[in-house]
């Protein structure tokens, strides 16, 4: 349904009426053979089998009587009835067959479920402090193909460290590792010291907030969609991590009403205004270390300065990773880093890296050239 819109803008709507119809017709043919074979072997099919499979018991039994064998009335009775026994038997089993199908398919969902591997954490709770540390840490999704290659990093307590280098280069994945939704297969990743494979990840995950590229909105108001109707948080939080990110505008046009419906999926809300409800949610929690995953890059100019200031304001006290092409949401970080093909090519700030006249150097004329200031 989401998608709608994009298909009626580059008129495909006849291509998906198509699709449709072709997945509809197979569906209809497959109904209409089974609804076949059902009446095929249908009750009043088996009464008439029945009844001619009984008429050859009595004629087998009627010229074995005149032969002269010795078979009494109550043989031919049970014969004929152990014939619509096992005839009723043979008919429940056809008549089921479809039941049967259907729960092999239910099984196999039912045996894929339980092959899924259990997130693997641990009982043991922290305290972050914010100072996370990469060693030699090597990843991949598939086998044999390295996505990150002997990663080492340092980002001390209150610091901030950006990440910058092609698409597909493993910044997202170093963000996917901190939050533990994967498990390095080499080297250590460190919160505070402590191998994050030891620890709970609930617990660590609780002290760390995202705000993704693509904001996502949840049907409810705009508190709602702030706190995740956490009752802990209260509306005076609520608004003030809202004035931090700069959505005052954002409330105004909407009343300064906290429980203002918002449509589905945010429509009544422009990019920058969705990405301000992400960025006041992790704000309210007040985390220990902020992720921010190209949280920028499809705001106006306008707007990205509001939430920069923002961002300046958060970054005080609190540990900051910004996976980013914006040179603005960069060049202020404590520390860049330069990846290339999973690999951490230069390290320092944007005064060293450019100095160095690398790869960073090139990045960073290019973005400029781009307009991605």
């Amino acid at each position: 349904i989401k998608s709608l819109p994009v298909i009626q803008v580059y008129g495909n709507e006849d291509l998906m009426i198509e699709s449709f119809e072709k997945e509809n017709k197979e569906v209809e043919k497959n109904y209409i053979r089974r609804t076949l074979i059902n009446a095929l072997f249908s009750w009043s099919l088996m009464d008439f089998v029945m009844i001619v499979t009984n008429a050859i018991i009595i004629l087998v039994f009627t010229i074995l009587k005149l032969n002269g064998l010795g078979l009494s009335v109550g043989i031919l009775y049970i014969l004929i009835e152990y014939n619509k026994r096992i005839l009723r038997l043979f008919m429940n089993f056809l008549s089921e067959i479809n039941r049967y199908k259907t729960a092999l398919v239910s099984c196999d969902r039912i045996i894929k479920i339980f092959e899924i591997e259990e997130e693997k954490t641990t009982d043991r709770e922290i305290e972050l402090e914010g100072n996370i540390e990469f060693k030699n840490v090597g990843f991949e999704y598939k086998e044999n193909v390295p996505v990150l290659k002997d990663v080492n990093f340092k980002l001390e307590k209150g610091k901030s460290i950006a990440f910058v280098g092609a698409t597909g280069s493993g910044k997202s994945t170093i963000m996917n590792l901190i939050l533990g939704f994967y498990e390095n297969q080499k080297g250590e990743i460190l919160l505070d010291g402590q191998n994050i494979k030891t620890l709970s990840k609930a617990s660590y995950r609780k002290q760390m907030a995202v705000v993704l590229q693509d904001p996502y909105i949840f049907t409810g108001s705009i508190k709602d969609n702030i706190t995740l109707k956490d009752e802990n948080i209260t509306e005076k939080e609520v608004l003030d991590a809202i004035v931090k990110v700069g959505g005052e505008n954002l409330l105004q046009r909407r009343d300064n009403n906290l429980d203002f419906e918002l449509a589905i999926s945010g429509s009544d809300l422009s990019l920058g205004e969705k990405q301000i409800i992400c960025f006041a949610r992790a704000i309210v929690r007040n985390p220990k270390v902020l992720i921010l995953d190209e949280a920028t890059a499809n705001i106006d100019t306008e707007t990205e300065k509001i939430i920069n200031y923002g961002i300046d304001v958060l970054k005080q006290g609190r540990s900051t990773i910004i996976i980013a092409h914006r040179l603005s949401t960069v060049k202020n970080c404590d520390t860049i880093v330069m990846i290339e093909n999973g690999k951490v090519l230069e390290t320092g700030t944007h005064d060293e890296l450019i100095a160095l006249n690398g790869k960073y150097k090139t990045w960073y004329e290019i973005q400029s050239a781009k307009g991605d200031k």
